[in-house]
């Protein structure tokens, strides 16, 4: 397999390619996980993934190299093979990441004279050794010898760093590769944009990381800035680091871009010493343990709801094939009447035909009209989507024309004197087909297939949701399946699923972060069964699903101390029961009289360590923060400990 490129195309064995590249880390992931998570990438749609290797992970101290266990990556790209992704691989020397020092070894600071990132021969002579270990691996694997390594980068982003001699650095870097056997691609990636600085030489093509706004208006002109520029030097635009969100890749898409690389949709953890601090928000921090950014694939394996959409995205990509690969992004969007709020942008397809980028920022439907083929149809953008209509396209082999269609084409196959296309429909869509001679249609489901005569070919129009129409032509037979867009599968653990930042920070009010999210019912999560079935038996509220912290109430958790304590910690805890707490669910304290005037006696006890007595007997009169529960002193199932307790008052819990 070859992998080349000329202007404004990326060829893969020479036919034209588009590559949607996923991030995945082993590094992050446990070993026995790792094909697990490139088969989730490769279900998704995605075609390739962009593998950081990391030196520090490698060479563990001083002339100790590992490539065994978790750190087998030989047997990585082996697993990539299998599961039929081509690699981006990045083995640096320095890859960022928020990986500590970004991959180099901390005792390079140590070597007298040596200068990290420069053009400096002691920094270049410990590189070479990496590499010397390093690139073999990578040149048993390229394309070129049957493997999955299609490219291999230089460095990462080196425009942000003050190298002296950017050209000459990456000069040695590339001569290091090719002397190993690297006969792929090099490339080297600007994280600001300024390709000259990230050390643009012969032999290495310029990349580019583009982090745009989500929710700017001139993406497609950053990308189209980019795109001209890589063009007029005989290059495709490949973009190696991109934001998540698929209608920004969407709009990337239409703009030209030949390898997009959203970072991060695989998630994973960064263990031990390994994360690093970052080096964007207020204030700077260290990184969490969960290296995680809300892409498609949670650090458990889980898969998020915008799967939907990068299956979407992907179907696009595949369904157009070559066509896409090798068309050009034009700005002459005719025939589409639209609100300000709606911003269409297009592609021509090569062969013919045009990809209609419709982007709707704002939070509303906005009405949009566009014509094909003489006939004009209206359909409206849901808010904060991107859709990607097909207009005009030919279709060859049964001598038809795809005029328009209102909702995706997400699968095309064409074979001689036969087609099928498939559309998926989040409401109801009209496809317009200009052909030859209808014969006869039908239709399943709850399409309407409409004929009309006109001049010089007749037109269908097929209007539905979900269901298959079949028209046959004199040219042969045309299938247009209308597939609604599936919901997304809830997930078993709402909060494995959220984005990071929603998993850190606790509940600041009696709402919880699931806003108006529809309470289920169900027990408070616990690590100890006792306690459990007397909380829920008398738990005040139900649980709410989105809640992080499991239930709907005004306490922090981080601090152990609920609403209801702080309310009735100088006076009577009966009233924590009403405060919908678990950790208050002793629903009435000792001294509480029951209905009828008599004293009731109820079980108080640790959620924590499952430590529960009858109220009135003898118990430690230590504080709840020393480990064990208060009974006798007034303290009720409302106090919890803040740290978990020794074994031993586990243990004492059977007692």
């Amino acid at each position: 397999m070859t992998v080349e490129f000329s202007p404004g195309v990326l060829r893969v064995d020479g036919a034209p390619r588009v590559l949607l590249c996923a991030s995945v880390f082993p590094f992050r992931i446990p070993g026995d996980r790792w094909a697990e998570r490139l088969r989730q990438v490769a279900d998704l749609g995605y075609t390739a993934v962009d593998v950081y290797l990391p030196w520090n992970h490698h060479e563990t101290e001083p002339g100790r190299w590992d490539f065994t266990g978790e750190r087998d990556v030989d047997g990585f790209l082996r697993l990539c093979a299998e599961a039929g992704l081509l690699v981006v691989a990045r083995p640096g020397p320095y890859i960022c990441s928020e990986w500590d020092g970004g991959g180099l070894p901390a005792w390079l600071s140590t070597i007298p004279g040596l200068e990290l990132r420069q053009n400096e021969p002691t920094y270049l002579a410990e590189v070479r050794r990496w590499f010397d270990r390093v690139m073999p691996v990578l040149a048993r694997h390229q394309t070129s010898r049957g493997g999955a390594v299609a490219m291999v980068q230089l460095e990462n982003e080196l425009d942000f760093f003050d190298c002296r001699d950017p050209q000459g650095y990456l000069a040695r870097l590339r001569d290091s590769a090719l002397a190993h056997g690297i006969d792929v691609p090099l490339v080297v990636c600007a994280g600001q944009g300024d390709v000259e600085r990230a050390g643009e030489v012969d032999g290495v093509v310029p990349a580019v990381n583009l982090y745009p706004s989500d929710e700017s208006t001139s993406v497609e002109d950053q990308a189209a800035h980019y795109e001209a520029a890589l063009r007029g030097r005989g290059l495709p635009l490949l973009v190696t680091e991109t934001n998540r969100m698929h209608r920004t890749l969407k709009r990337l898409l239409v703009s030209g871009v030949r390898l997009l690389g959203p970072y991060l949709q695989t998630s994973g953890w960064n263990d031990g010493w390994a994360t690093s601090v970052n080096n964007w928000g207020d204030p700077l921090a260290f990184m969490t343990h969960d290296y995680d950014f809300g892409g498609l694939i949670a650090p458990d394996g889980s898969v998020r709801p915008d799967a939907v959409e990068a299956r979407r995205l992907a179907g696009v990509v595949a369904a157009l094939g070559e066509r896409l690969a090798a068309g050009v992004p034009t700005t002459a969007v005719s025939g589409v009447a639209h609100e300000p709020a709606v911003a269409p942008r297009a592609l021509d397809l090569d062969g013919g035909g045009q990809l209609i980028a419709l982007t709707n920022l704002g939070a509303d439907p906005e009405p949009v009209a566009i014509t094909g083929a003489g006939r004009r149809v209206k359909l409206a953008v849901p808010g904060g989507r991107c859709l990607l209509l097909v207009r005009g396209l030919p279709l060859p082999s049964v001598g038809a024309e795809l005029s328009l269609c209102t909702e995706e084409l997400t699968a095309l196959a064409e074979t001689e004197g036969a087609a099928r296309l498939e559309i998926t429909t989040a409401g109801r869509a009209v496809a317009l087909l200009t052909t030859t001679a209808v014969r006869s249609t039908t239709a399943t489901g709850d399409l309407d297939v409409v004929v009309t005569e006109g001049a010089p070919r007749p037109g269908v129009r097929i209007a539905g949701q979900d269901g298959e129409a079949r028209v046959e032509t004199d040219a042969g037979v045309l299938l247009v399946r209308f597939r609604p867009e599936p919901r997304p599968e809830p997930p078993a653990h709402p909060e494995a699923t959220a984005p990071w930042p929603s998993r850190r920070r606790p509940p600041r009010s009696n709402r919880c972060r699931g806003g108006s999210a529809k309470p289920t019912a169900g027990p408070p999560r616990s690590n100890t069964s006792a306690p459990t079935a007397a909380r829920a038996a008398t738990a005040p509220s139900p649980r709410c699903p989105r809640a992080r912290w499991g239930w709907c109430c005004a306490r922090r958790p981080t601090s152990c101390r609920c609403a209801a304590r702080r309310r009735t910690r100088r006076g009577s805890p009966a009233a924590a029961s009403t405060r919908g707490c678990p950790r208050a669910a002793a629903a009435t304290s000792p001294s509480s009289p029951a209905p009828g005037g008599t004293r009731t006696s109820t079980t108080l006890g640790c959620r924590r360590c499952g430590w529960a007595r009858p109220a009135g007997s003898p118990g430690s009169s230590r504080s709840p923060r020393s480990g064990r529960c208060r009974t006798a002193g007034g303290w009720s199932a409302a106090t919890w400990p803040s740290a978990r307790p020794r074994s031993r008052w586990a243990a004492s819990a059977a007692g």
